[in-house]
């Protein structure tokens, strides 16, 4: 490829450089055969416009097209198998295999009497005894189809079949938009609606369907298809407004804090690979996902609206008006100016607001940060940058105390395990959700979050911590539900407080002149104020025993939701006055231990009592689209 483009454009090193940088960092290219057409017609559009792929994908394969299927065939019998003919058959031969699946191929056989049937409405305008020799010339001559196994018919390669099935959805069957939006997350839709995007590259409305259905992600897997697909679909669409196109923008990184905080959960419970990454690595490896996959010239102009959107968000003053930074937003800027800062776009104005006119970097992960940047990049004007701040003049803000740690900690901070340091208050980076679940302690969110997630499939719609206050407990949980009222936005928070003594103590004794019991609730309260609520665990029916009338008798925790003889195998109980009724031993490490072993079981049996609780978070939170597996 390196010597191919040398040699094309031998008077131009520059762009040469640039094509062959475009390619090597541009996963989509993995969809592409690396041939040498082409290489050419990849050159020929570059040198045109200067815009990388994927943003001229469909017009390279447009071209390939052309230039395959213009070729006569070498039979005057077939002059009415022209160019467009030609087209639809490879057209709809590529939407049913779309719509089939995977490697679904059709035999020479069964591709022959498909087509014949295909056909069979305009047998007076061609004649049909022709086609299998036609056809037979298209999987032996054209390269575009071959045979696999001597047997099935399939197009050489993956990304023949989803260009050609994007011409056909364009072309002659457009109610099929809505199915490229459904099915936006399966590998070859996505492709084939970046194909589709491409033929016409101003496609508003398509754009704010497909970001709609990504809003619709649940998973690991379906965020990152999110922001690949997103990343490569705004390039293809580069002739769409910026305002539309920077909605996309600022889903992805939405979508990005999902990643990342599936990443810190991998890393708490020590799952190969993660329980070792630190927190500027697991940061700084996400913000690289957005920027190869939202690296290009055609979208500096979304890249930079949504930077500016979130800039003027970044910094607030906290009650006694000491100066804070917003760490999510913090992370999101970061990554964009980063991006913006790339080789391939260059503009570098964002970051240096970032570093010269904010107190980002008074938080000292974002100084890392900025170091594993530089280096990853590859940017001079971010060397500089970085250069320029080692000097003792260096020009950024008076350092505030944005960040309150322990003396000394910094170290802890930016090397410890990430897992190690999630729900401690030096994890603030979360993703954007709008419920927030807090717990009496760390092993109580611990165990909720992995339950909600074996018991779905899905990462949690809400987010959880634990009362970071001294060693937590029900009465900190008490006064923080009390004072949250003035600090939340745009939030509905849930207190969540063991059917214990302790627990219900707190529950009861939250003031009357801020809480009120919801009348269709036994158990739940609502803050006069603010969509601020405290709730008892529910006992499950056939557990009744655990229902007791004096307080000083009640002993259900979260972990009671877990089987008894599965608590009696990792010695978690602890008798008490009343016959056959356990309270959760403590001694130790053990419930942190526990919540370490629960971690790893994946058996939704084991979890099936939370559903109890689960349905009494939904109904809380209105959401009723919730599938649980028991």
């Amino acid at each position: 490829m390196r010597g191919f483009i040398n040699l094309y454009f031998q008077n131009d090193k520059n762009k040469a450089d640039n094509l062959l940088l475009c390619l090597k960092e541009n996963s989509i290219i993995q969809r592409l055969p690396i041939t040498p057409l082409n290489l050419s017609l990849i050159s020929i559009l570059f040198e045109e416009n200067n815009f990388e792929i994927p943003a001229t994908i469909t017009d390279i394969y447009d071209n390939f097209n052309n230039l395959l299927l213009g070729r006569t065939l070498p039979d005057s019998r077939f002059a009415f198998f022209d160019i467009n003919l030609r087209e639809r058959i490879l057209s709809v031969y590529a939407l049913e295999l779309l719509n089939r699946g995977e490697r679904s191929y059709m035999t020479v056989d069964e591709f022959h009497t498909f087509f014949q049937t295909f056909f069979d409405p305009i047998k007076q305008t061609i004649n049909l005894s022709l086609l299998p020799d036609a056809l037979e010339f298209l999987i032996n001559n054209t390269g575009i189809l071959t045979l696999q196994d001597g047997k099935y018919v399939r197009f050489l390669h993956e990304s023949y079949m989803e260009y050609y099935a994007s011409r056909e959805i364009f072309n002659n069957q457009r109610h099929l938009e809505e199915d490229l939006v459904e099915k936006f997350l399966e590998i070859s839709w996505q492709y084939t609606a970046i194909f589709y995007a491409g033929r016409s590259k101003a496609m508003p409305e398509f754009l704010r369907k497909v970001i709609a259905r990504t809003s619709r992600s649940t998973n690991n897997s379906d965020f990152y298809r999110s922001v690949h697909g997103l990343g490569y679909l705004i390039q293809a669409l580069y002739l769409t407004e910026d305002s539309i196109r920077k909605e996309a923008v600022h889903a992805a990184l939405k979508y990005v804090l999902e990643i990342y905080d599936w990443m810190k959960k991998m890393s708490s419970d020590e799952k190969f690979f993660f329980k070792a990454l630190s927190l500027p690595l697991s940061v700084i490896i996400n913000s690289f996902f957005f920027f190869d996959n939202f690296n290009s010239i055609t979208i500096r102009g979304p890249l930079q609206i949504a930077f500016d959107e979130l800039y003027e968000k970044l910094e607030f003053s906290d009650e006694e008006g000491n100066k804070k930074i917003d760490s999510n937003i913090a992370f999101k800027l970061f990554t964009l100016a980063m991006t913006l800062a790339s080789p391939r776009i260059g503009h570098i104005d964002a970051m240096n607001k970032l570093v010269y006119d904010s107190i980002l970097l008074n938080d000292p992960l974002f100084e890392r940060l900025l170091d594993f940047g530089v280096s990853l990049v590859g940017n001079k004007q971010l060397y500089a940058i970085k250069e320029h701040l080692k000097s003792p003049t260096k020009a950024i803000s008076t350092r505030h105390d944005v960040v309150k740690f322990n003396k000394g900690a910094d170290e802890l901070y930016l090397s410890a395990p990430v897992g190690r340091l999630r729900f401690s208050v030096y994890d603030r980076i979360y993703p954007d959700r709008n419920y927030l679940l807090l717990t009496e302690g760390k092993t109580d969110a611990q165990i909720i979050e992995h339950a909600f997630t074996v018991l779905t499939g899905q990462s949690p719609y809400w987010e959880i911590n634990p009362v970071h206050v001294s060693q937590g407990g029900a009465n900190e949980l008490a006064k923080i539900l009390q004072s949250i009222g003035t600090l939340i936005k745009d939030k509905k928070v849930l207190g969540i407080f063991d059917n214990d003594a302790k627990g219900n103590q707190e529950f009861n004794g939250l003031p009357k002149s801020k809480f009120n019991l919801v009348p269709e609730f036994i158990r739940l309260k609502k803050h006069i104020e603010a969509d601020v609520f405290a709730l008892k665990l529910p006992i499950p029916p056939f557990n009744e025993k655990y229902f007791q009338a004096e307080q000083r008798f009640c002993f259900f925790s979260i972990e009671h939701y877990f089987p008894e003889e599965y608590l009696i195998k990792h010695k978690m109980l602890a008798t008490t006055p009343i016959p056959e009724v356990f309270e959760i031993s403590d001694k130790g490490s053990r419930k942190s231990d526990f919540s370490k072993t629960v971690r790893n079981e994946l058996s939704s049996d084991i979890f099936k009592d939370f559903v109890f609780l689960f349905r009494d978070i939904d109904k809380i939170f209105g959401v009723n689209e919730i599938e649980y597996q028991v």
